[in-house]
Order: structure tokens, then sequence, then C-alpha cells
């Protein structure tokens, strides 16, 4: 039994310990909502944003079909408008959270060989990624089992390599890639850079329309019928955004080392992803992960049949006007020449012989090619050879700004607008097929005649996008009948579906080295 004094101490001993847990329990919960509330003003998307005086920038999936350009800042806005939907996240939540290794939406596009398989047969269903691993590549079950739940697959070393590892031979100029020399690019960081081409479903639904079946050169060949059928146009955009337009796009990652999700460092900058590579000297397959540093986005709409060039690109790619320190991937300050043994004389680049020297002279192509016993890639000196022009420059302020202030740590905060190349009085779909090269006119740009990516061309900046798009082929060349694809390289890799082409059909692709 216990007396007055007992009960009264414990009776104040449970009132207190009942009044901490509730004291605890709404703060539980004030903490809770809270939580919740900063997470729903993180993840909910902001209003539109003003970033010219005819475009407006919506935070959302929705890539617009087209755009009111009069002026560069126009187009550079409208640049921009496409990056934000293209990147934003396929499922989920958030606007470029780091370390978020989770598809944004263009990851979820058809990479071009999977739309263009080999012996012209018809693609996989549209959400079909990654790819099939080559026969000869030395791969563990669990690997194999791991590329079979849709892990991207990369394996072009260099900037336009087909699926079949071939290139294409643009008559009259210099390639960008360059033409039949390396072409390859190695980071400070030792790893390398690897390239995809990315399709959108307008070009899906156009290529595998049942009256058109273009992933078989065949049919491509049909069409145009020696310049007397139909030209191949894309679809287009709209400005009410239905349809979307023809996108096709252009990625450069960089191989992350040795990263760690849990301290990502520096990598909290970037848009990650985890990819299969397949690495060129010995044909190895390993998962990576890997790191977007280069983002080409070309945009057939209604306004611009031409299409709409945007290039984007990491600010730590190489130094800006105000960066002199070893900031950057792909560019040190304290760069040493290095000389590289080359054991087989297959590897080595026009004119040259073992051992090679890689020089610190900016933008130079390496001497020796990757492939089956070839060296492995090492860093190589790359400069911006034109700076960025003040309407990118502004554009690039703006869209920082409004994406901090809604997404304080997306990663996109640190990808800046190159530059966009558009036309003022676009020339008009064809009505007949017409030959390579086209003439586009009234094209116009921040750097006129200077439209280019540090990681995309990184050994030609002195030329614009359609200086060598305009010389796309449908996928049966020939020396006499080179007839365009609309500015789609990518549409020229189809394979025929049998061997039976006519002689003009023939193809007339050179294979090239990576």
């Amino acid at each position: 039994m216990m007396n007055k004094r007992q009960a009264r101490f414990t009776c104040l001993a449970a009132l207190t310990a009942a009044f901490l847990i509730a004291a605890g329990w709404m703060k539980a919960q004030t903490h809770g909502a809270k939580k919740r509330t900063a997470a729903t003003r993180k993840i909910a998307a902001p209003s539109p944003f003003a970033c010219s005086g005819n475009v407006t920038v919506t935070f959302g999936p929705t890539v617009p079909g087209d755009g009111l350009l009069s002026a560069q800042s126009d187009s550079d806005c409208f640049g921009w408008a496409e990056f934000v939907a293209l990147n934003w996240p396929a499922s989920g939540s958030g606007f470029g959270n780091p370390a978020d290794l989770s598809a944004v939406q263009w990851e979820t596009y058809m990479q071009a060989e999977l739309m263009y398989p080999p012996n012209g047969a018809k693609p996989p269903p549209w959400g079909s990624t990654g790819g099939a691993i080559p026969s000869g590549c030395q791969v563990s079950p669990s690997l194999r089992a791991e590329v079979g739940r849709k892990v991207r697959i990369l394996k072009s070393a260099s900037k336009l390599v087909s699926s079949t590892g071939e290139g294409f031979t643009i008559p009259g100029i210099q390639q960008a890639y360059p033409q039949n020399a390396p072409a390859w690019l190695g980071a400070q960081s030792a790893g390398n850079v690897w390239y995809e081409v990315i399709l959108n479903k307008d070009i899906y639904d156009f290529v595998t329309a049942p009256s058109n079946q273009f992933y078989n050169a065949t049919m491509q060949d049909s069409k145009v019928n020696d310049g007397t059928g139909e030209p191949i146009v894309f679809p287009k955009g709209s400005l009410t955004g239905s349809p979307t337009g023809a996108i096709e796009m252009k990625a450069a990652w960089m191989e992350v080392p040795n990263y760690n999700p849990a301290a990502p460092g520096k990598w909290a900058k970037y848009k990650l992803s985890t990819a299969v590579v397949i690495g060129p000297t010995n044909n190895q397959c390993r998962t990576v992960t890997v790191a977007l540093v280069g983002l080409h986005i070309i945009h057939k709409t209604g306004s611009q049949p031409t299409w709409i060039w945007a290039t984007f690109e990491h600010v730590d790619n190489v130094p800006g006007p105000n960066q002199t320190s070893d900031c950057c991937n792909f560019n040190a300050t304290s760069c040493q020449t290095r000389q590289v043994t080359v054991p087989e004389a297959s590897c080595l680049g026009p004119g040259q012989t073992s051992p090679v020297t890689v020089s610190c002279t900016p933008n130079t192509s390496p001497p020796y090619y990757l492939g089956p016993g070839c060296p492995a890639p090492v860093p190589i000196q790359i400069t911006r050879t034109v700076q960025l022009d003040s309407n990118a420059t502004a554009a690039n302020q703006a869209m920082w700004t409004a994406i901090g202030h809604a997404y304080p740590t997306s990663v996109f905060r640190y990808y800046q607008l190159v530059d966009v190349l558009w036309s003022t009085n676009p020339t008009q779909d064809p009505t007949l097929p017409q030959k390579v090269p086209l003439n586009p006119h009234s094209l116009t740009s921040g750097n006129p005649g200077r439209v280019f990516n540090t990681t995309l061309e990184s050994y030609f900046q002195s030329s614009q996008c359609t200086d060598c798009h305009r010389y796309a082929t449908i996928a049966p060349q020939s020396a006499n009948l080179p007839w365009d694809s609309d500015f789609s390289f990518a549409f020229g890799t189809a394979s025929p579906a049998t061997a039976g082409l006519s002689s003009r059909a023939s193809r007339r692709i050179k294979p090239v080295r990576y």
C-alpha cells in the first residue's frame, strides 16, 4: 500500500510523463509537417518563368512543340525550355536531385541503334532502352541479367559512329570527328567520354509507320525513287504543344571513377546515370557511373522546318573567361606532354609512329586509335575557341536564378546553354527529293558560323551544325544519287532487309576506326 505522499508523487510522475510524451508527439508531428511542407515545396513545379519577350519556360515534363522566335534571346530561351522538360524526372519527384541515378525524360527515348537494327529489322516496341551485348563481349551472367533490366549500353567512343562501327564520309569538308583520324576524348580524371544518339517518339512513330518502315533501307530507297518519289520530311512540332515534333539528341557521358554515392563530392553537380560500357581496347563489358557533360538538342518545328539546334554542356568542362585554376574536366593548367607506346601498328593514327606524343596543344585530336591491343585513353587538352555571346550568358543567368529559387540543390544549375542555331526566314520543306548538300538560308546564332560543343565538336570548333548535317542522306547511298534525309545522320544508318538492292542503292559508307 502506498501512502498519500507516494501516491501524489506517482500521479505527478505519470502526468509529467504523459505531458512529455504528448509534447514530443506534437513536436514530431510539427517537424514532420514542416518536412512534408518543405518536400512539397521542393517538388511542386513553380509558376512559368518569362525568360524572354516571346518565350516562357514551364517547369514540368511537357516539351514545347514550337516557339515564337524573333530574336536570339527567344531561341536561347526556347532551348532552355526544351532542356528543362527533357531533363524532367521520368518518374518520382524533384528536378536534378544530386546523386540521383534515375532516368530523366530523354533517357527513356530510344537509342538510334535500336531504332535502326541490323538487317533492316523492325525496331523493338517504344520504351525499349539499352540494347543487346555484342556476342563477342566478355561479360558475367549477373551483368547480362542487369542489361536485361534495360540498363543503357554505351559503346561509341567517338561522336558519330553507327551501330555497325561505320562512320560517314562527307565530301568536300573536314568532318568534326575528325575524318579518318582518332576522335576519342579523355578526361582529366582519366575517364573516357562515351557518346549516344537518342530519338523521340515522334521519330519512332514516323520511322515505324506501316506506310514508311524506314528502319529498312530498301523502303527509304523506294520512297525517294530516284528523285521521282517523295522527300523524307520528319514531323514538325506545333505551337499548341501537340505534336511535339521530331527531336534528335546527342549526349556525351564522362566516366566517373570510384564513385561513392554516400559521398558524391563534386559529382553532386552532375546529372548521373548508370551504364554498361564496352571497352574498345579489350572488348570487356563493365558497369560504370557516368556524368552528363554535353548535350545537343535538335528539334524540327512548324516555324523552323530546318530544325532548331541547341547545345548545352557542363560549366566545368573547360575554363570560362574568369576561370584560371584546374577547374575542369578537359583542361589542366598543369598539363604535361605525354609519351605513349603504341604496340600495334594498326592503332596508330595517320602519319604516326610509336611512341606517340600526346601534346598540350589545345583541341588536337589523339595520335592513336582505341581498339584491341591499343593503349587506354589519356587526358586531352581542350579549350573553347569562342566564348559564349551575351544572349546565351543572359539566358543562363536568368535560368540559373529561376532553377535555384525553386530547386536550390538541382544539378542543372551547373549546365549552360552554349548557343542555338535557328533561321530568321527558314527554308520550307521540299515537295520533291533533293540531293545533298542542302542549302538552308537565313541561319543565325549567337556566334554566327561557330556553334559547337567542347565535348561533341572538340576538334572542329570553326563551323556550325548544319555545315555537316546538310550532307545527311538516306541509307542507300551511291556516288551519283545522294538523296537527303532532312538533316538526320541517324536516318542513314538503316540497313536493307535483303541483299538484293539495285546498284544505284548500293551503300557507300566508309568504315572508320574508333
